[in-house]
């Protein structure tokens, strides 16, 4: 799929719904979406819910709900992922640690992929939470430095925004589920993305940690 640049995509996802089809502003599908990461107890309901359903058939892949800006258009997303990819590190002792997760899922307007990277969360025993300050494109498991993107799609074009500054908080780790909160920014400042997520995994990609 071709990517168009941030600057023009973005502005066409989320504002194409409304301003090319009628006159007459229609009400916002965000009106009636609500960001559940302030109500742990209605985040929690929803996790349990969808853990139901993932044990049952891996239709929920877990429970995200973001909300900020995407090149200075306000945008919210709560639901279901509908793909959850974990990408584990073989350690040189053979432990394994959470390397990281691409979350897949669809708003209101747009489907996206959150990916977080460069955990190195140990699955068995980690100290949680554990706060990464987020920089771009890092690879490095031995700090405390992660890297966030985010990927808006809509049938036409897709935008992709790296995340180069802010926060990710693992609060969880397990050999299938990963969870957090996060509240990072783009290089631009015109794309602001704060949230919370618990995932199931429903794939997994293996790497080996070098010599």
């Amino acid at each position: 799929m071709r990517t168009a640049p941030t600057s023009i995509a973005c502005c066409a996802l989320l504002t194409a719904a409304s301003s090319c089809v009628d006159p007459v502003d229609p009400p916002s599908s965000y009106d009636t979406t609500v960001y559940l990461c302030d109500d742990a107890v209605a985040f929690s309901a929803e996790v349990e819910r969808c853990r139901l359903r993932h044990d049952e058939d891996e239709a929920c892949a877990g429970v995200v709900s973001l909300r900020g800006q995407l090149d200075a258009e306000p945008f919210l997303v709560t639901g279901w992922a509908t793909d959850s990819t974990f990408q584990d590190v073989v350690r040189l002792d053979t432990t394994i640690d959470v390397g990281g997760a691409l979350l897949a899922g669809r708003g209101a307007y747009f489907e996206y992929e959150l990916t977080v990277g460069s955990l190195g969360v140990d699955k068995v025993g980690a100290v949680l939470p554990r706060t990464f300050d987020v920089l771009s494109a890092r690879r490095d498991f031995t700090d405390a430095i992660a890297d966030v993107s985010f990927r808006a799609t809509t049938a036409a074009q897709s935008a992709d925004t790296a995340l180069t500054s802010g926060s990710l908080v693992v609060t969880f780790a397990a050999d299938d589920e990963l969870a957090g909160r996060l509240d990072v920014s783009a290089f631009s400042g015109r794309t602001r993305i704060e949230g919370c997520f618990h995932t199931f995994a429903t794939a997994v990609q293996l790497t080996s940690e070098g010599p």
